[in-house]
């Protein structure tokens, strides 16, 4: 998979979900809201209060995202 190789991932036992249990981890980790992480990863929040919830910003999404931190780990090589 061309963006583990452009990553770094050489383990053939990392996929796409792995991705994502360590990005929601992160996430929580780095102190962000629930119902942005569930939003990030595509999770739906099954009470009864989100029924009221029908947009968050584009703006709120990105500043959690740029919350994340993992030690040696270089964002930036999956930009190209």
């Amino acid at each position: 998979m061309t963006y583990l190789k452009n990553a770094g991932v050489t383990d053939g036992r990392k996929d796409f979900y792995s991705f994502r249990h360590t990005f929601k981890t992160g996430l929580s980790s780095a102190g962000v809201d629930r119902g942005l992480m569930d939003q990030l990863c595509g999770h739906r929040d099954g009470s009864a209060g989100s029924v009221y919830i029908h947009s968050v910003s584009v703006e709120a999404l990105r500043d959690a995202v740029e919350r994340l931190q993992f030690d040696g780990f270089d964002a930036e090589k999956l930009k190209k």
